[in-house]
This record gives C-alpha cells, sequence and structure tokens, in this order.
C-alpha cells in the first residue's frame, strides 16, 4: 500500500530523481526491486497489471508520452480517438520535448 502511495502521488519531475535517490541509498534499481517484489507474492494486487502500472510510474513522462503516441499510431490502422485524445492533452511543458525525443527516436516528426 505504501508503494502506491508514494509513486502514484510523485510528481512527474522527481521521478528521475526518486530514482537515483534510491539508487544512493540502496545501490539498488528501484524498478528491478518493484519486479522482484511484485513477482514473488500470488494474487490479484501482484498481478502482471499492478507490475506494469508500477513500473509505468517509474518512467520519464516524455518517453511516456511518446510509446502512448505510438501506440495509438501502431497496427493495421492509427486509433484516432486516442491520438486526437493523446494530442489534444499534451501538457504545455512538455509537449517541445516530447517533439524533439520522438523524432529523435522514430526518425520523423509528429
Amino acid at each position: 500500500a505504501a508503494l502506491i502511495e508514494v509513486l502514484a502521488t510523485l510528481p512527474s519531475d522527481l521521478i528521475e530523481k526518486t530514482r537515483a535517490t534510491f539508487v544512493l541509498l540502496t545501490g539498488e534499481d528501484l524498478v528491478e526491486k518493484i519486479v522482484a517484489k511484485t513477482s514473488e507474492q500470488d494474487g490479484y494486487i501482484f498481478s502482471n497489471y499492478w507490475q506494469l502500472a508500477m513500473k509505468q510510474l517509474l518512467v520519464d513522462p516524455v518517453d511516456l508520452w511518446c510509446q502512448a503516441l505510438q501506440d495509438a499510431m501502431d497496427g493495421l490502422g492509427t486509433d484516432e480517438d486516442t491520438l486526437t485524445a493523446l494530442v489534444c492533452t499534451i501538457p504545455e511543458e512538455f509537449r517541445d520535448a516530447i517533439h524533439q525525443r520522438y523524432k529523435e527516436r522514430k526518425g520523423q516528426s509528429l
């Protein structure tokens, strides 16, 4: 419960700092610890979905937005509704960084 509380309320601008601080304090990677913790338990709360959600809370927000945009455009056809929702809700402070990172990774602009 404490893990959910901390990660779900962590501001996106502190994610990388939190991961770095965890490494400094423990010498271990936070994502690896989450995977280990969620893999050793059985039951609904420790399902693969829970593990994926906890790991995604530690992803850089710009990377997360780039992946979501790519997911909406991948496959047999573009998911227009999802893509429109994503484009219309990109936080202004991330907009330039998302465009730049997407171009770096995919070799084309959004």
